[in-house]
């Protein structure tokens, strides 16, 4: 059973999924260094993604801009050696991961959690 905590703590922040629908209010990815090192980092996804918008049409120049996803860009830098590994991760409306990509190093996974 929730406790009252429990459930103002997810209407603030998400609640943790279990299937990955991408309602968690972060993620943890790991990145390989070219070196070998594995890197891991925690995104907050409600303060370091970017929004992306919608070109507005001429019939809606009236009307807020709409978010058609987010993009997250950061560069990971392990104990080992200096070289910077950049990630790019592009996500959905709704702040689900939808694509990746990573200059310097390899994915090995990414994973939501509180």
């Amino acid at each position: 059973m929730e406790t009252l905590v429990q459930k103002i703590r997810d209407i603030f922040w998400g609640q943790p999924s279990e299937n990955g629908n991408g309602m968690a209010p972060a993620m943890r990815i790991t990145v390989q260094c070219d070196c070998g090192e594995q890197i891991s980092t925690r995104i907050e996804k409600a303060y370091e993604l970017q929004e992306q918008y919608l070109q507005a049409s001429d019939n809606d120049k009236d009307k807020p801009p709409a978010i058609a996803g987010y993009l997250l860009r950061k560069e990971l830098v392990g104990n080992c050696c200096q070289n910077p590994v950049r990630v790019i991760v592009h996500f959905d409306a709704e702040r689900c991961p939808a694509d990746h990509s990573i200059e310097g190093g390899e994915w090995v996974s990414a994973e939501e959690c509180l």
